[in-house]
């Protein structure tokens, strides 16, 4: 007993101050990446599963490798509210050179082939793109994530395999040309999700009779989070750990979710599991609300029955967070 009550003594001895500090410290909450080109979104995961100390880390969104901006990560208990977020209005910002297409219809990937541009006005520009606004068919690069008979289309599309995926609905808000000098362009896109600029810019060059590709892709923002929240990997790096204090909290993550604040009573029953009968001002259109206790705690993500009357409703929890402050 001795001898081992020794080996754990020399042990903690042999600990920093900063590494029992990160030990003792748990990080729940959602932080917001600034994704550098050539990485992965796994890549980022890895490294956000470094500096959190922590295996529960994941992302919502996939990113291009070749393509920057917002990544959402979710660190700790806050992996198991990802399902609950709203994330289906992302932003864009991506340049594009006409001319010439691309086997991943990027710059990344081989020339497959050219066709002339020099037709191409600004006024003719503009036009083109009337076409695409509001609920247009899409249909996905042959380089993506998408499955096909199990596997990933760009897991087929190295290999030589031929195969073509088919045209599906997307919905483009917003599509605003940012700067002009042909045969470029810088455009900005709000969009909802499955949405792929790369697959945008390759039926622009159709439209306008010639080809096109991507030569930059920025993601500004995603649901109601944007970049002037995030951090950079050379930030989460840093040994000071000051990117800690830009972890959202669960309930600033849960903040596309219509709130309300339970009484102390209420708090406790959603904690164990059980419905209560709330009395809202207006009526509620929502299916789904997050619930903070007196102290802006996040308790617990509901989901309203209705009930007889307009304004009055159950909330029956759908994930309880009795450990998240």
């Amino acid at each position: 007993m001795l001898y081992r009550a020794w080996r754990i003594s020399l042990y903690r001895l042999t600990l920093s101050p900063l590494t029992l500090n990160a030990r003792r410290i748990a990080l729940d909450g959602l932080l917001l990446i600034d994704k550098p080109a050539g990485l992965t979104s796994h890549d980022v995961v890895s490294r956000v599963r470094r500096a959190a100390k922590t295996r529960k880390v994941g992302h919502t969104g996939t990113l291009d490798p070749d393509a920057t901006g917002l990544l959402p990560i979710t660190i700790g208990a806050c992996t198991k509210l990802a399902q609950y977020l709203i994330l289906d209005r992302k932003t864009y910002v991506f340049e594009l050179l006409l001319g010439s297409a691309t086997d991943t219809d990027d710059s990344s990937g081989q020339v497959i082939a050219t066709e002339s541009a020099e037709h191409v006005t600004e006024e003719a520009f503009n036009k083109a793109l009337e076409a695409f606004d509001g609920q247009i068919m899409q249909r996905p690069p042959r380089f993506s994530a998408i499955r096909v008979n199990g596997k990933r289309a760009y897991e087929l599309a190295r290999a030589g395999v031929e195969f073509e995926l088919p045209e599906r609905p997307v919905q483009i808000e917003r599509l605003e040309v940012l700067e002009l000098s042909l045969p470029t362009a810088k455009l900005e896109m709000r969009c909802g999700s499955g949405t792929y600029v790369r697959s945008l810019v390759r039926d622009i060059g159709e439209a306008l009779d010639t080809r096109a590709h991507t030569t930059m892709i920025r993601r500004t923002s995603v649901g109601n989070f944007t970049l002037e929240e995030s951090v950079t990997l050379e930030e989460l790096l840093d040994e000071s750990r000051a990117w800690t204090s830009k972890l959202l909290t669960p309930a600033q993550m849960m903040r596309s979710l219509r709130c309300y604040s339970a009484s102390d009573a209420d708090s406790e029953a959603l904690r164990y599991g059980k419905r209560i009968v709330v009395e809202l001002d207006d009526v509620v259109q929502e299916q789904m609300i997050s619930v903070v206790d007196t102290s802006g705690a996040l308790i617990a993500v509901t989901e309203v029955e209705a009930l007889g009357e307009a304004s009055q409703v159950q909330l029956r929890p759908k994930r309880v967070l009795s450990a998240i402050q």
